[in-house]
Parts: structure tokens; sequence; C-alpha cells
């Protein structure tokens, strides 16, 4: 069952200019990439599990990121309501999913023990960072300068 579906355009070169439109079909498991809406079948599928993540960029006006296991895509609506419904649909599609019970990074990450952290801070400034948690995952972004890229640890 189609969950949304719809032409996003996609970054497909680190900083080109030029991002090209592909239709995209999100069902409860899986992002499916295609031509256009009439194509017979899909050029490229990302499956979805618990270690994916989404979340707003600021590489183009109205776009998000997918983080799946096999590849980050860089995506962008048409308006911002449009980028809304894509993130959010997303993100419950993330959170339904069951991923892979094989997976060694997930069975291994189980593993260990759980720390929690107090902390308190001195005076009131910007972290210039982004969480975003999926799962068992969160993944923690720091930005230097607003203007810079993005770097991003695996927690």
């Amino acid at each position: 069952k189609i969950i949304v579906d719809g032409y996003l355009a996609t970054q497909t070169e680190k900083g080109a200019a030029a991002w090209p439109r592909y239709f995209y079909a999100l069902t409860s498991s899986a992002l499916y990439q295609a031509e256009n809406d009439n194509a017979p079948e899909a050029l490229d599928v990302f499956l979805l599990e618990p270690s994916c993540s989404v979340y707003p960029t600021k590489l183009h006006p109205n776009a998000f990121e997918l983080v799946t296991s096999r590849k980050v895509l860089h995506l962008y609506g048409a308006n911002m309501e449009e980028t809304q419904r894509w993130i959010q649909a997303l993100r419950q599609a993330i959170s339904q999913s069951t991923g892979l019970h094989s997976d060694p990074l997930l069975t291994a990450a189980r593993r260990i023990k759980m720390s929690e952290y107090s902390l308190t801070f001195e005076t009131k400034q910007k972290l210039n960072i982004v969480l975003e948690r999926a799962a068992e995952w969160a993944i923690v972004k720091s930005i230097k300068d607003p203007a810079s890229p993005i770097s991003e640890r695996r927690i």
C-alpha cells in the first residue's frame, strides 16, 4: 500500500547545482524511486529500518535528508507543506519499521550498557547541534558555523 507518492527534486551528486526530479512512492517498508509516475519499474529501492532517519537541511529551500543503511538521499519538495508531508510520512514509516532481525550493528548496539549524562550550562547560548533519534539509534550533527556544511556522528 502506498502511503505517499509524488515528485521530489534529488541531489544526484554532492554540490551539484541541478537537482533532477524523480517520482517517489513510500510504502510501510521502503521508498521507491522511479524516472516518472508511468515507469514500469523502480530505478532504486531504499529499505526503511529503525536505523534510518530523516530531517530538514539547508542544502536547498524545502530540502530534507533521508539516511538509510545504504545511501544518504538529499531531496526537496515543491513547497514547505509538501516537504513536511514527506518528512512526517517517512518518520512514521521508520518508527513502525521492524528492520532486519539479524542486523549485526543493531545486535552489537543492544549489548552496550546504556549511560546517562546530566549537563548544566553556565551560560545560555546556541549549541549548534541537531539530534535525530530513530528507535535505538541517534544521530548527532554539529554545526560549526550556520553557513558551513554539517558534520555527522553516529552514537
